[in-house]
Formats: C-alpha cells, structure tokens, sequence
C-alpha cells in the first residue's frame, strides 16, 4: 500500500511539473511568428464603439473608455476609440499579452493610447487586409509640441514585439510615436510612425527584422537610448524596409548600430547648427554588412563614435554640412559598394582609414579620404590610410587622399584627381600627374584594362596605382582635352 502511495505521489509531481511547463495562454514559440490571418482571430473581443468599449473577457475590465487587461492571452481588437485607451497590466502575473488589431482605430487626447504597464512582453498582430490607428493628441498639438508633454502614441514599460500582414498608423502628436522602454522588435506589418519628438524609441533595443517601416520626426527617428545594461543599447535592421525623415538624427544607437540586409532610406532635414542631425550613428561602432542603403544628411551621412566597417552590401551617402563617412578609430571597408556622393570629407577618421576591398566611390567637396587630426591631446598629426585591395574612385576639391602621418599602398586599385600633392610609402608602382583639369572632364587611362574616372571639380593631381602596373612603364592619361603622360615610380 505505502509503494503505490509513493506511486501516485510521484505521479503527481510529474503531472505539475509538467503543467508548469505548459506555455502561457496566448503565447507563441519564441521563433514562430503569431498567425495574421483574420480566420484564425482570438475569440475574446474587445470592441470599441466611439465613446464606449464592449467586451465579456476573463481578465479584462473597462471603467468608462479606459480598456485594462489584467490577465495573459490573446485579444481582438476592433472599431473605434474616439476618446479613450488599452491598458495592459498584468501586475506580477507573468505571461504575453497578444492584441491582435483588426480595423481598430484607438485616440487617446491625453495620455498614450496602448499603454503596456507591466507583462512579460506585449505582441501587437496586425491582422491581414487590416487598417489601423493609434493617436494621442491631435494635429494641433503637433503643431505646438513642447518637450514637457508625455505620453507617446504607443508607450510599452515592457519588451514590444509588432508583427503581422496588416497596415498601422501611429500618430503622436503629444510627444515620441513609439516608445518602449525594454527591447522593440518590428517583425512585420506595414507600419507608418508620426512624432511630434521621436519617431520610434526604445532605452534598451531596436531590431528591424521584417515588414515596412516609415518614420517622419521632428527629432530623432529610430532610436536605442540606454546603455545602463550589458549589450543594450543597440539598433539592429536585419530585413524589411525602412524609411526616415528625421529633424534630428535619423538611425541613432547610444551603443553599437548594426544593418545587415533590408532596404533602408534616411534623410534628416534639421540644421547642424542647432543639433545632431546625422544619417545613420552609432557611439561604440557601426557596422554594415549588408543591405541598400541611402542617406541623405545634413549632418555627417554615417557617424562612429569609434569603429565603423563596411562589410557587404550597397551604401550611399550624402552630407550637405559634413562629412560621408566618419569614425574615432578605424575605418574600414572590406567589401560591398559604398558610394559619396556629396560631402565634406569624404571618408574620415581621426586614426585609420583601410580600404581592403569592395568598391568605392567618393565625390567630396574638400577632402576625399581623411586619415588623422591634429588637435588637443595631439603633439603631432597622427593618422594613416591604408589601401590593402578593392576598387577606389576619388574626385575631390581639395586633396584626393590626405594622410596626416602615412599613407600606405599594399594592393587595390586607386584612381584619384584633386589638389595637393601625395606621397605615399606602397608597395607597388604609382603613377602621379601634374593637369590643369576642369569639372566635367572625364579620366581615362589603359593599364590591362581601361579605367575611367570623371572629375566632379577642377583638378591640379592625378593619381593611379593598380594591377598589372609595372615600375618604369609609361602610361598615357586622356584627362578632358588634355593628353599627359607619366612613368610609373615606387
């Protein structure tokens, strides 16, 4: 009798371990994503009527037009909220809150109109052939933002995941459009941000995985502003598209930005003068390994605090007032197309520029590659550029190559016009003539193959190393209307 006592007790014991183990209602695998289809749609339905909210779910209560889930699950939400808010709040209660927006149109006049307080994480499904709207504040307030107001469109305490085949509009009028104070995770839908400060921000984290992305701010974008925990602090686009018109800076990250696939387009129209209004930055690195991108700045089009490498991918950038591409540390591009279109410098770095492959394109208004600076802290110019591989193409007004200590060649091709003069150490023979260039001209010289470069600016310097090259050969340059020609030296 005592063994089948023992029996049954162990027995019992399994039987709740294994119910602990049995996923909160509402939740999914974390690699599966919820289903979108309107026919799989949750049963408990929270349905707004203008100036009140109809709804019989378990754990959920309405008090007037304010909505409060108090407990783990799945929702439909559906029609509109002229005046009123979704709350989620499931105290100590662990467990995933899924709203799933079916045609919901939520306004909240004063405060945040989905308001994520406490859960272990809040899944916003946006149903397909969906349309969907969450405001706080109206367009007048837009109009007179202040930096005292609070409440954004949509603000999770919590982890935010959006997902899903369907269309969502936020508009926060009061303050930033979105903003979660955890980890944010876009995974797909179709999503337009509007924000009277900040377009998208979280303290710890921003991934971009899927769906489409537009963001219009009158400060930053997309943002990551906390780096108060390890391996916080980033923004990641790893997929979907993305596109930002900021005032301010438009992809900014308080620790490392990353983009490795997707499409992603950003302009910033603020003036530099006033604030940081750069393309794309990153203060402990940015790294691009794949992906297309754009960026049009005021500011500088990429900016690294520190480290910036290009891997893979295609870039372009453009800087009204700065530089193209700038970094502390090194700078590097290792593969992938990167294109300057317009800037300052070119490509800058206050310690090292390596180019080890890929193919660049730079077109700049002073400098065209700028490694080192002499400054405080400095008791002479430091800094090098280093050409180890790949393809470069360089039109710039003033110097095409500016190395404050060294200038290296140890492989690659480069073909430069400018002023000034150069005089790298390489490890290959050059070629370095002396024109009276104009803009417009195009540059062609045949060295196994024909390369081709035009000038964007007047020129006085023209520069060329590449393979099959050999020292003493005798090269003829057609630059405009000019014939010139040069022997190659060490």
């Amino acid at each position: 009798m005592k063994k089948i006592f023992s029996l049954l007790l162990i027995l019992a014991l399994l039987l709740s371990l294994a119910a602990c183990a049995d996923p909160v209602i509402g939740e999914a695998p974390a690699d599966k994503p919820l289903s979108a289809d309107p026919a799989e749609l949750p049963e408990a339905l929270i349905e707004l009527k203008g100036d009140s909210v109809s709804c019989k779910a378990n754990g959920v209560s309405v008090k007037g037009t304010t909505v409060t889930i108090g407990a783990p699950g799945s929702y439909t939400v559906r029609g509109t909220l002229s005046d009123g808010r979704i709350v989620v709040d499931l105290k100590e209660n662990p467990g995933k809150v899924s709203l799933y927006l079916d045609g919901a149109d939520i306004r909240c006049l004063t405060d945040s109109a989905i308001y994520l307080a406490q859960a272990k994480e809040l899944n916003l499904v946006l149903v397909a052939g969906s349309k969907n709207t969450v405001t706080s504040g109206t367009t007048a307030d837009f109009d007179t933002y202040d930096e005292t107001r609070q409440g954004a469109a949509i603000f999770a305490e919590d982890d935010l995941d959006i997902q899903g085949e369907g269309e969502l509009e936020v508009f926060g009028y009061l303050n930033n459009g979105i903003t979660c104070k955890d980890d944010l995770k876009i995974k797909g839908g179709s999503l337009t941000v509007t924000g009277a400060n900040n377009g998208v921000r979280a303290s710890e984290s921003v991934t971009v995985t899927g769906g489409s992305l537009v963001v219009t701010a009158r400060n930053d974008g997309v943002k990551a502003s906390s780096a108060k925990k390890a391996d916080k602090g980033f923004v990641q686009i790893e997929g979907g598209t993305v596109q930002v018109l900021a005032g301010g800076d438009g992809i900014s990250a308080e620790t490392e930005l990353r983009i490795s696939g997707g499409a992603v387009t950003v302009e910033t129209n603020g003036d530099p003068a006033e604030k940081s209004c750069k393309g794309l930055k990153g203060k402990t690195g940015v790294v691009i390994s794949g992906g297309t991108i754009s960026v049009a700045a005021q500011d500088h089009a990429v900016r690294s605090v520190a480290a910036l490498t290009v891997s893979g991918g295609e870039l372009t950038a453009e800087s009204a007032q700065g530089k193209g591409l700038a970094a502390e540390t090194e700078l590097l591009i290792e593969a992938g197309t990167v294109s300057v279109t317009a800037s300052d410098d070119g490509l800058a770095s206050a310690d090292t520029v390596r180019i080890a492959g890929g193919e660049l394109n730079v077109v700049s208004g002073a400098d065209g590659i700028q490694g080192g600076k002499k400054g405080t802290g400095f008791t002479a110019e430091v800094g090098t550029v280093v050409f180890e591989g790949g393809v470069t193409r360089i039109s710039a007004f003033n110097k095409p190559i500016d190395a404050k200590a060294v200038l290296r060649i140890g492989g690659g091709t480069v073909f430069a016009c400018g002023s000034g003069t150069l005089r790298p150490e390489s490890e290959l023979p050059y070629l370095l003539y002396t024109a009276e260039g104009h803009a417009g001209d195009e540059l062609t010289l045949n060295v196994g193959a024909e390369h081709a470069l035009h000038a964007a600016y007047l020129y006085h310097t023209v520069f060329f190393v590449g393979e099959g090259l050999s020292e003493g050969q005798s090269v003829r340059l057609q630059a405009g209307s000019q014939s010139l020609e040069a022997k190659a030296a060490r």
